[in-house]
């Protein structure tokens, strides 16, 4: 069996408080996209995964610059801003590649 420790149902629960800071955001622009696709199409999917990119990373440092304070906590329950931000995004656009999936399917 896999072990992973970072796996814990308290890191997650730590890594889900820490995504609820850009998730409103984060939905929205996915949404955007989701309409953008719908009405563009296929031609569209390139620019559009750039843009959520583009835009992630403009949310991510405000998000390090105006929640810095709160990084104190994450970092002494043992998580880097690395590990939060990696982990974050991943989630994110695993989020995004699933529902323009959808999306595309569904055209």
């Amino acid at each position: 069996m896999l072990y992973v420790p970072f796996l814990k149902a308290k890191n997650l629960n730590l890594l889900y408080r820490f995504y609820l800071n850009f998730s409103f955001v984060s939905i929205l622009i996915t949404f955007v996209a989701m309409a953008l696709l719908h009405t563009f199409g296929t031609a569209a999917i390139v620019m559009l995964v750039w843009f959520k990119i583009i835009t992630m990373f403009i949310f991510m440092s405000y998000v390090n610059s105006y929640k810095q304070k709160e990084f104190y906590y994450y970092r002494n329950l043992g998580f880097s801003k690395l590990k939060l931000f990696t982990s974050a995004l991943t989630f994110d656009f695993a989020l995004f590649s699933l529902f323009m999936l959808i999306t595309y399917l569904f055209l």
